[in-house]
Formats: structure tokens, sequence, C-alpha cells
């Protein structure tokens, strides 16, 4: 949510479609072409940023002009992204690689990609940390923002989703039909929560 609305993504269709967050709308706004297999989406520094699956990019859609006006590209499987706003940079998943990535919100310039494990895929911005779920290795892992490497914390059976909380990260297993609930500060998995089928997503609010 942000820039004047709800933003997904459409993998099948190629789209990025906003929706608006008024109770009287229509609801369903106007839909953009941004690339093949979008994933992963997310807001912040005037500009929509979605992780183009299928092109191995990372798209800046820009909403004043209704259009991409940067494409960032090395990536082989970009998955997830987050905006990390005291930061000024996106981080993206590449699911292939096992890795993230920080992008400068502002030139572009992607910094080398750090290794976090298997099937990176879930990303999120808090606790001092940028947080990375990978999927292969049932792992959650702590990335140093300020240049640091990856510290794996074990969790459940294939980690998709994961959120920050002020002080708990959170990790949706889809596999094990949990969430784990992970000490930032011990880095390490304080609880496990059963939940229905199939958890994939998750958010803090």
């Amino acid at each position: 949510h942000g820039e004047g609305g709800v933003w997904i993504t459409e993998r099948r269709d190629n789209q990025l479609t906003l929706l608006d967050v008024e109770p009287d709308s229509e609801r369903v706004g106007d839909s953009f072409s941004v690339g093949a297999a979008p994933e992963g989406v997310a807001t912040g520094a005037g500009a929509v940023w979605v992780a183009i699956g299928g092109e191995g990019e990372v798209a800046r859609f820009d909403p004043g002009d209704e259009s991409v006006g940067r494409t960032i590209g090395g990536f082989d499987q970009p998955q997830g992204i987050a905006f990390d706003e005291p930061g000024g940079a996106v981080w993206v998943t590449d699911s292939a690689a096992g890795t993230v990535t920080r992008i400068d919100a502002i030139t572009g310039a992607a910094d080398e990609p750090v290794p976090t494990g298997r099937g990176a895929q879930g990303v999120a911005v808090g606790a001092d940390a940028v947080w990375v779920s990978n999927r292969g290795d049932g792992t959650v892992s702590r990335v140093d923002p300020d240049g640091g490497g990856a510290e794996p914390i074990p969790v459940g059976a294939n980690p998709k989703g994961v959120a920050v909380s002020e002080d708990l990260v959170w990790v949706a297993n889809t596999d094990d039909d949990t969430v784990s609930i992970v000490d930032p500060d011990a880095g390490s998995e304080v609880e496990t929560v059963e939940v229905g089928d199939g958890p994939r997503g998750v958010t803090f609010g």
C-alpha cells in the first residue's frame, strides 16, 4: 500500500494493477504492462518496485507518468522485494541464485549479492537487519544491511512469507502449516504457532 493505492502484480497477465482504497470507489483502477511474470512488489522513494521474474530484472515504475522509468538487471529469478526507507534502498531476493541484493533507490546501482540459502524468497526489513526466507533450507537469514554476511536461523519447512514487528520476526512455513516466531536479538526461533493449511504470506500491522 502506498503511492496512492494498493498495488498488485498479475503474473499470468504480466501486469501491475492499482486498486483504489477509497470506500466508494470502483476499486480496480488501471493496469500497466511491466514485463514477463511479475512477482514481488513494494513502494518507496516515489516509485513502485517490481521483481520481474521472467526477465531477471527489477522494474522501477513511476506512478506519475505511468511507465517503467528504469530496469535493473543481473538477476536469475527475482522473487521477493522490500523497501528500506531508512537505508534508501530496495532489497530483492533471487530464488534461483539463493541471494539477496541491495539496490540504491536513487541511482539504481546494485551491490554485490549476499548469499542467504537455497530458494531465497520472502524479504522484510526491520530490527536492524534484512530478513530472507530460504525455502530449500528451512531457514530465515539475518542479513547485515551495512555489508555484513547472512546468518541462517532454522525455522519450519518451506518458509515463504516473512514480516518484522517491533521486536520479533514472523515466518510462514508452508509445508508445516505453522508460523515461526524468531527473536532477532537471540537469533533463534522462540515459538511455533500452528495455523491453517499451507500458509504463504504474513504481515504485521
